[in-house]
């Protein structure tokens, strides 16, 4: 079981750092989007994904975000739901 949980761990690390430079690097294509979100500059958002299970938090930096898979801090915004209903937000 613990072996199991390091390798979740390991995965959810790698996932998450492929997801940060995906969404920065679709950031540079729209500074409208890249200046809207630098008024967030500092403040945390938590993601709680119910189904799969997942979580992360989301740093806004000046000019772009840092995706983490854990923070031991309080968060400034959490949201949560299935994946399904979370991408429906954006829609």
């Amino acid at each position: 079981a613990q072996r199991d949980q390091t390798l979740m761990n390991l995965i959810n690390g790698a996932a998450v750092a492929a997801c940060e430079k995906i969404i920065n690097k679709a950031l540079d294509y729209d500074p409208a989007t890249r200046l809207a979100l630098s008024k967030c500059q500092g403040k945390i958002l938590a993601i709680k994904i119910s189904v799969p299970p997942c979580k992360c938090f989301v740093f806004f930096q000046e000019d772009s975000l840092r995706l983490m898979s854990s923070w031991d801090a309080d968060v400034d915004t959490e949201i949560s739901g299935s994946l399904l209903a979370l991408t429906q937000l954006t829609s």
